[in-house]
């Protein structure tokens, strides 16, 4: 079974350690490590949940078994610690890298503790060779990269996040190869710095039609569903670069992790956090119930928040397509709240 990035790097920290079981708390602070950016993210919870379950398929750890073994204070409840798998832990080659005449920038291979694996053997012997053939290369894609060092086109991005690529070892650009991030669609209505995406493309096309050179919006964007957690990187190339990225998406607990993760991604790349478009989602919750506190909705403003979490708490989805062509035409007052919610009350004269 191939584990995703973080699940391989928190199977490789897992074996590694000593402790044959491991509390919640450390598990977390793994999370934290791997992946900063969730720390103080509503996905948090859900995230590790995500991973644990990866870590369980691939025998890398059990789960206790008993209600009172788990934390259940939120959803998804989490196990109060997990087992790691003994005798899983993969051969290891310590006097063969301690001998290898690495090149003076993989020295440090021969001191990794715990040694190096097999696989990470014959992946750093493929860039020392890349290394001592020097040549000015140009920047590739990762993916690029990835197939002549490994023969396979995602192995090295999933690498990149392990402890061959800590501070001080290696790095893409030692490489010579980039992050391509995917392609991201948008059509610019104005000069705003303000981009607006939408999650389908029925309501890309809506809105399109709805807004005017007049309106707050810069740019319209096609987030694809869970394609805008990687492309929104993309945004940075529109000119004007957005100083507001909003999003209105379905509401379903995949439609709101994809800002929050897109988010993340966004931040991460020097762009402006990802904020959800009031106005619409306004619409979108008209006359829904009131309901109790979810972690899930917390993306969402505070007065919108209620109602949000009452629609998950019934497993009922809204699809954004509710708030249509017809609606917005007719109810045109939304452009309004939406200029509120951006500064500017008046309509754009450019």
């Amino acid at each position: 079974m191939t584990l995703s990035r973080t699940a391989a790097g928190m199977a490789e920290r897992l074996r590694g350690s000593p402790r044959r079981r491991v509390a919640l708390d450390h598990l977390r602070d793994l999370l934290f490590e791997l992946e900063p950016h969730v720390a103080h993210s509503p996905a948090m919870r859900r995230r590790l949940h995500a991973i644990l379950e990866e870590l369980v398929a691939a025998a890398v750890v059990s789960l206790p078994k008993g209600r009172a073994l788990y934390d259940r204070a939120e959803q998804p409840s989490l196990p109060r610690f997990v087992a790691v798998a003994g005798g899983s832990r993969p051969a290891t080659q310590p006097s063969r890298a301690a001998s290898y005449p690495w090149p003076p920038g993989l020295r440090w291979a021969a001191t990794l503790h715990p040694p190096l694996r097999p696989e990470e053997m014959d992946f750093l012997r493929a860039v020392g060779a890349f290394l001592m053939r020097g040549g000015d290369r140009p920047l590739v894609p990762l993916q690029e990269r990835s197939l002549e060092l490994l023969g396979d086109e995602k192995q090295l991005g999933k690498l990149a996040g392990q402890r061959l690529f800590a501070e001080g070892r290696l790095s893409l650009c030692m490489l010579r190869c980039r992050e391509v991030h995917p392609p991201f669609v948008f059509r610019k209505v104005s000069e705003r710095p303000i981009l607006l995406v939408v999650e389908n493309s029925a309501t890309y096309d809506t809105v399109l039609r709805v807004l005017g050179r007049d309106g707050p919006i810069g740019a319209v964007g096609y987030g694809a569903g869970k394609h805008f957690v990687l492309s929104v990187a993309a945004a940075g190339d529109l000119d004007p670069a957005p100083r507001r990225i909003l999003y209105f998406g379905d509401l379903d607990p995949d439609g709101l992790m994809i800002p929050v993760r897109a988010s993340e991604t966004a931040v991460a790349h020097g762009l402006p956090p990802v904020e959800p478009a009031e106005a619409l989602y306004a619409r979108l919750l008209a006359g829904q119930e009131e309901g109790g506190a979810d972690p899930r909705v917390m993306w969402l403003p505070q007065g919108l928040r209620g109602r949000a979490a009452a629609v998950l708490a019934s497993g009922r989805r809204l699809a954004q397509e509710q708030v249509g062509l017809e609606l917005l035409m007719a109810r045109p007052a939304w452009l309004h709240d939406l200029r509120r919610q951006l500064g500017c009350t008046s309509p754009a004269t450019g």
